[in-house]
């Protein structure tokens, strides 16, 4: 220490020893202070970062409520309207059973506002695919095509298609449909083929 030690220095070596010491003390105090500050600043990112999350659970929970009571409260809403919806085609139904050229009045009037036009035409399609099968020819079913030229009695209709794809049998199912079921008399039709070959099969 002494070599260390400049010659008019060694005289104070307690007091320089004493000095030495507070400050390496010191250090260490500052040094454990950094550290506790590091510490509680992580703690604290540590506890805003929790407390961001559940805020972030509890908005979630609270989005998922709100979804599930919109879903509901739609669901109560829509329910009604189907309920409605499901009697329109009931009546619809009986409206083809009893007046059937006069079915799309009823439509019109009644249940529009609740039934696309599609959806009628689909309804009344079955109606006839259900009647054809009591009355039409059972071999020769009609295909959705000529299901909706049999059914069609809302203006005027023009059916195109190649040859034997069943347009006179189409036409006479047609006649029998607005005969037998519609209640059109056979004397207010006619019926035109290009040859007797087809006249005698209609």
């Amino acid at each position: 220490i002494r070599e260390e030690l400049d010659p008019k220095d060694w005289p104070n070596l307690p007091t320089l020893i004493l000095e030495y010491r507070d400050g390496a003390i010191q250090q260490e105090k500052l040094e454990k202070g950094a550290v506790l500050r590091a510490e509680e600043k992580h703690k604290e990112e540590m506890r805003r970062l929790e407390d961001e999350r559940k805020r972030e659970e509890v908005r979630h929970e609270e989005e998922r409520k709100e979804n599930e009571r919109r879903l509901e409260n739609e669901r109560q809403q829509r329910v009604p309207h189907e309920m409605e919806k499901q009697t329109l085609i009931e009546k619809l139904k009986d409206q083809f059973q009893q007046d059937f050229l006069n079915a799309y009045n009823f439509y019109q009037t009644q249940c529009a506002t609740h039934l696309s036009f599609g959806e009628y035409e689909a309804e009344k399609n079955n109606y006839v695919r259900f009647w054809g099968e009591g009355y039409l020819d059972r071999k020769k079913p009609p295909d959705p095509e000529q299901v909706a030229a049999i059914g069609a009695v809302e203006g005027h209709i023009q059916v195109v298609a190649r040859a034997g794809s069943g347009k006179t049998l189409t036409l006479v199912n047609r006649a029998l449909f607005l005969q037998q079921h519609c209640g059109v008399s056979p004397d207010e039709m006619l019926l035109l083929a290009f040859n007797s070959k087809v006249a005698e099969e209609m």
